[in-house]
């Protein structure tokens, strides 16, 4: 069989361990000499005889693993020979543990290095097969350092893209357990954990974690939306306006504030928060639908009126913006002109 070989550079790292000791046994001085002429397999054979007659020997093990098993990727091996080193003489702790954080980022960069991979592939099943394996080279890199966020990161993006809601909450809840925090996990997680027949235990999990990330907004506008989809939109509203309190100028918030109040009916205070936001951004469709709603449903007409001609000049097809417009026209008693649009909005359903 012919010998595998190891790179130079590679040999250049684990030099220190080379270095011929007179003390050392016969296999393992042997063992060093074959590495030395890059001969992976005898100098394997030696060392495995060396442990067989010297099972308390640190150094063997240390040299298997770091010299032969973890530089052919067997990683699973190494492992065992660098946890059964330190166990033997705990001073070899560090060089062990740094093997073992050093086998996970070598998965940890497969496993990125698929997922960009999978961003780029132009076919579908190309997308999802890259994505899988590039999952299971996460799952492999936690095996060796289970506490390293950016793979519980990477892991969930590949579970969340490929619509694998179990996993996603299993490997969430994961990382969540040992305390471990990511923006993209947590959200990602609760997203597809969200049910609201479990609503009290997830809102309990929520509050722990805003709880210990006081100022990461996005958590608690996650709360805000589940609050609201189980009818709780008064404890939704206290929420963002005390963010809005703390954050004045966050539209993204006040359009939040609008939201909720026009769901809770208070159409005026939300024609209010609307108009805030659509002044920094009069073109837009969205809001000038939304900010016409609420004017509409407070029944002020000529608001109404007003804005669904905004909405018309943006989208003359808008069928909403003529349903308003002639509404709002037939509230005020302009007859004539609110059967025109009116007709209108008919010719477009």
């Amino acid at each position: 069989m012919k010998p595998r070989k190891i790179s130079f550079v590679f040999v250049l790292l684990l030099a220190c361990l080379f270095v011929l000791d007179a003390c050392d046994p016969p296999e393992i001085t042997s063992a060093k000499v074959y590495l030395q002429q890059n001969n992976l397999q005898a100098a394997e054979e030696q060392l495995l005889q060396a442990i067989q007659k010297y099972p308390d020997n640190a150094q063997a093990y240390l040299l298997l693993g770091s010299a032969i098993y973890r530089p052919t990727k067997r990683y699973h091996e190494a492992k065992q020979m660098f946890e059964k080193a330190k166990q033997i003489d705990p001073t070899k702790a560090k060089e062990a543990d740094d093997n073992i954080r050093g086998m996970w980022a070598e998965l940890h960069t497969e496993g990125a290095n698929l997922f960009n991979s999978a961003l780029k592939a132009f076919l579908p099943s190309e997308k999802d097969s890259l994505l899988n394996l590039a999952a299971q080279q996460f799952i492999r890199a936690l095996e060796f350092k289970s506490d390293e966020i950016p793979t519980y990161n990477g892991l969930v993006k590949c579970f969340y893209i490929l619509n694998d809601s179990a996993n996603v909450e299993k490997y969430g809840k994961m990382m969540l357990d040992k305390n471990l925090f990511d923006e993209d996990v947590v959200n990602y997680y609760f997203q597809v954990a969200w049910d609201s027949t479990r609503q009290e235990e997830i809102f309990a999990q929520l509050d722990k974690i805003i709880a210990e990330h006081p100022d990461n907004i996005e958590l608690q506008i996650l709360k805000i939306q589940f609050l609201s989809d189980v009818g709780r939109d008064e404890e939704a509203l206290d929420i963002i306006n005390k963010l809005i309190e703390n954050d004045p100028t966050n539209l993204d918030l006040v359009y939040i504030a609008a939201q909720l109040l026009t769901k809770l009916g208070r159409f005026d205070e939300a024609k209010y928060q609307f108009q805030k936001v659509i002044a920094n951004d009069p073109t837009n469709l969205e809001l000038l639908i939304r900010v016409t709603e609420a004017v509409f449903r407070d029944k002020d007409w000529v608001e109404a009126e007003y804005y669904a001609r905004k909405i018309i000049e943006l989208d003359p097809n808008n069928v909403f913006g003529y349903e308003v417009l002639w509404k709002s026209l037939y509230n005020q008693g302009n007859m004539e002109e609110a059967e025109k649009y009116r007709m209108i909005q008919k010719s477009l359903e």
